[in-house]
């Protein structure tokens, strides 16, 4: 599921495209996309990535597609608990941009 964080007044349609393109260039099937507007907030509290995270508890996903892993979080204390929990309902995170290339 192509999943984004923009700020506030920032068009998603860009980094939905490039993590559709990781999608199809991997031949998965393409669930709804979920999409943020909120900034630099905490993951645990954004609803466009609580309803990915619930599409792949119940089956529905089987991973998130971001640009990068600051969609998730920019910081360690917040992106690795999201990783832990999306690992824990069998799922995957997949990012167009290595994490080394940020």
């Amino acid at each position: 599921m192509p999943y984004t964080l923009v700020r506030t007044g920032q068009n998603p349609a860009d980094q939905l495209a490039e993590a559709r393109g990781l999608v199809a260039a991997h031949g998965w099937d393409l669930l709804s996309a979920q999409s943020d507007a909120l900034g630099d907030s905490d993951p645990m509290l954004r609803p466009g990535l609580a309803r990915a995270l619930q599409a792949i508890a119940d089956g529905r996903a089987d991973g998130i597609v971001a640009v990068s892993r600051t969609a998730i979080s920019a910081h360690d204390s917040e992106y690795k608990p999201v990783l832990r929990h999306v690992h824990r309902v069998g799922g995957f995170v997949a990012l167009v941009r290595a994490e080394t290339d940020l």
